[in-house]
């Protein structure tokens, strides 16, 4: 790895910069090779938390606590997180969507804000539940498992072309499974809280419909 450092570790006097950003995201650590040089550059000083899936409210407190910025997961910032580090921490920005975990409606209290960055995981997470739509149509699981078991025997599937299909949540992830779906000739109907943008409705040829219906 780069010339990170983990948290935890003494950094040597005087390489101590201006700056501190933490970076606990799972999926980033495959690719840290690609972000750390540029944060350096800019004068930061990189620590990679020891993180699996996300860092408790815990471990915020005592072990990584005291650091400017962070690059995130879905870690437990509550507001006793953003209390202890008020004064210095300014950004927590969240390697995904969903940001509920980070309570953002309490961090501009304690001189922080919160931000995400929508659509990254957009295109393979309609490409996920496309597959999933597929599999349970044409029945591939138990295809599968009877193929590997050496049976020889037909189960019944589903043309998608022959299927209406319902989105409930039509965000920038349901639009994308919509679009796919579109290919297969299906008949989509949506859900979602807010009006969907009719030209995008009209373009897929999909109509909203309440959840009730």
């Amino acid at each position: 790895m780069p010339s990170a450092q983990v948290l935890g570790l003494a950094r040597p006097v005087g390489q101590q910069k201006e700056h501190t950003i933490l970076i606990s995201a799972p999926y980033m650590m495959p690719h840290m090779s690609r972000f750390i040089g540029i944060l350096e550059s800019f004068g930061f000083t990189v620590i990679v938390a020891d993180v699996f899936e996300r860092l408790s409210e815990e471990e915020l407190l005592n072990k990584y606590s005291g650091f400017d910025a962070i690059i995130c997961g879905d870690d437990h910032f509550t507001e006793a997180v953003y209390k202890a580090n008020e004064g210095r921490l300014k950004v927590v920005s969240k390697w995904g969507t969903g940001i509920d975990s980070l309570n953002p409606s309490i961090a501009p209290k304690y001189g922080a804000v919160v931000i995400n960055t929508p659509g990254a995981f957009t295109e393979p997470v309609s490409d996920s539940c496309l597959a999933y739509i597929l599999a349970f149509a044409r029945q591939f699981v138990p295809l599968d498992r009877l193929m590997k078991d050496k049976i020889w025997s037909k189960i019944k599937g589903h043309t998608l072309g022959e299927k209406t299909v319902g989105i409930i949540g039509v965000g920038d992830i349901g639009k994308r499974v919509m679009t796919k779906c579109r290919s297969f000739g299906c008949k989509m109907i949506g859900h979602d809280i807010v009006d969907v943008d009719k030209k995008f409705l009209e373009d897929v040829g999909a109509e909203q419909f309440s959840l009730e219906r």
